[in-house]
């Protein structure tokens, strides 16, 4: 696990990352279509691919908020982590300050 010290601007930024992501064709909720008793995935923009895992879009929803990860190229949950761990928004340990 990686604590990020994002400011308040960057976590609304990242929460309408999020929320932008998901299909609302219909209105304001997302769309869980009925599947399995146990799948639950959201109708969501864009395409599960190799080369675009959900790895892939949390490295972009992290930079959208404006922390310094490239996505490019994060395709295993060890390269985000890598990339997450090196931001200079990563804090030491989890509940410490935020950085100024």
């Amino acid at each position: 696990m990686v604590t990020l010290g994002l400011s308040d601007d960057a976590l609304r930024r990242l929460v309408q990352a999020v929320s932008d992501s998901f299909d609302r064709a219909a209105g304001d909720a997302a769309i869980l279509p009925g599947r399995g008793a146990v799948d639950r995935f959201y109708l969501a923009h864009g395409e599960f691919r190799l080369r675009n895992t959900c790895n892939t879009w949390t490295a972009r929803v992290l930079a959208s908020a404006g922390a310094d990860i490239d996505p490019a190229g994060v395709v295993t949950a060890d390269t985000l982590m890598r990339r997450t761990r090196a931001s200079r928004y990563a804090l030491p340990a989890a509940g410490a300050a935020r950085p100024p």
